[in-house]
């Protein structure tokens, strides 16, 4: 008999483990941060487009709004290290976690498959900062700092990405460390890949030079 409470204690816990990996489809409009795993089919609006734990995906088709209160503060951050970053790549130390949103260091990115949120369509937002790929048309008002932007990708003041394929347009500076397309700031920064950069300082790997820069 004493046997009976486990059995049911482990499927109690295996449905909670299916209810967390399981998908949730929603459409037409939803919510976001999500607590499960959700796929979103039309408008998503609110604080922060993640999956919130235990949730560990959010997938949106469609339109993107979120508020993103950490967008204003990364601005002023970024405006402070503009330099820096720009001149070069600080190699990340041995044992050393830095904080992917802050360090701008190129090896602390997350790996593709440890992305949680991918957006699909129209995303604008204050800031996109997260482990986000994105994919249409971004546009930011001050700051976007994500793992992928796919297609056009518009932001008044800093994009910073680990990669990036089709346009970067910033007020002020674009910083990449894979990129494929066109970079378009004051100040532009790629690591390496195929791209042509427009602006007053440009830099590909050690390659620096004024208004335009490529490497075909």
């Amino acid at each position: 008999m004493r046997f009976i409470p486990i059995c049911l204690l482990l499927l109690l816990s295996a449905k909670d483990l299916s209810a967390q990996d399981s998908i949730k489809v929603r459409y037409v409009a939803w919510y976001n941060p999500v607590k499960r795993n959700t796929i979103v089919n039309g408008v998503n609006m609110g604080l922060m487009a993640i999956p919130w734990k235990p949730a560990k995906t959010l997938i949106v088709n469609g339109i993107t709004l979120e508020l993103q209160p950490i967008g204003a503060l990364a601005t002023m951050y970024s405006l402070g290290t503009t330099v820096i970053p720009t001149v070069g790549w600080r190699k990340q130390k041995e044992g050393e976690h830095g904080s992917i949103y802050f360090t701008h260091v190129n090896d602390n990115w997350p790996a593709n498959e440890t992305i949680r949120t991918h957006l699909r369509g129209i995303n604008i937002s204050p800031g996109f900062m997260s482990e986000i790929s994105a994919t249409g048309l971004t546009i930011n008002l001050l700051t976007s700092v994500i793992t992928e932007n796919r297609g056009l990708t518009i932001t008044g003041f800093d994009n910073t990405s680990h990669k990036f394929s089709g346009v970067m347009i910033s007020g002020f500076k674009n910083k990449a460390t894979i990129g494929h397309g066109v970079q378009i700031a004051v100040f532009n920064n790629c690591r390496e890949g195929k791209l042509v950069q427009i602006g007053l300082f440009n830099r590909i790997g050690n390659r620096v030079l004024p208004f335009v820069n490529m490497s075909l």
